[in-house]
């Protein structure tokens, strides 16, 4: 569902190979937009298992944070982000879940506008590295991923249900002073 009222949103004019311009903006999901999310999660991740049970899990945990990306036609893409490591009641780590743009409108920078909000709103919580999991073949992801600074850090043989292997990825987030907690 298209929100009216979001902070701070991000906007992307895009002009689709497949069709008209269309202004893109990056903003948080509301539990209107579930649907949506288990809809694409079937559609652009049936080739590695049933994920839409797991992503709609994930969904609606309060420990999980869901970004959307809208066009004036609705939502078109989503980055989902839970906590990895927690030290001394901090989180130092945060896993990308999953990301996913409809296949009509990616090669449209979506992908990208999506990691970089889901990263500023990790900075802000004072996140220090995002981690995330990829199939080895899926090249268009470890593009838009190695893009971004994520590097390798480990490769995991049949990671995936359906048996795909996959790479651990991991970018360092770049420090912004933590604010003293001592008086």
């Amino acid at each position: 569902m298209r929100k009216e009222k979001e902070s701070n949103p991000q906007e992307l004019s895009l002009e689709s190979q497949r069709g008209p311009t269309h202004s893109v903006t990056i903003g948080p999901a509301d539990i209107s937009d579930g649907t949506y999310i288990a809809y694409l999660s079937d559609q652009v991740f049936n080739i590695y298992g049933s994920y839409s049970p797991i992503i709609s899990q994930w969904f609606t945990s309060l420990r999980c944070r869901t970004l959307m990306a809208y066009t004036e036609k609705g939502p078109v893409g989503f980055v989902m982000t839970g906590p990895l490591l927690i030290d001394k009641g901090s989180l130092v780590a945060s896993e990308v879940l999953a990301i996913a743009v409809d296949p009509e409108y990616q090669a449209n920078g979506i992908g990208s506008m999506l990691l970089q909000a889901i990263e500023e709103q990790a900075q802000k919580m004072h996140v220090e590295q995002l981690v995330l999991h990829t199939a080895s073949n899926n090249k268009a992801a470890l593009r838009l991923f190695e893009a971004h600074g994520f590097r390798l850090k480990r490769s995991i043989s049949r990671f995936y249900p359906k048996g795909q292997d996959a790479l651990e990825m991991m970018k360092t987030l770049s420090r912004k002073k933590r604010p003293s907690t001592t008086g």
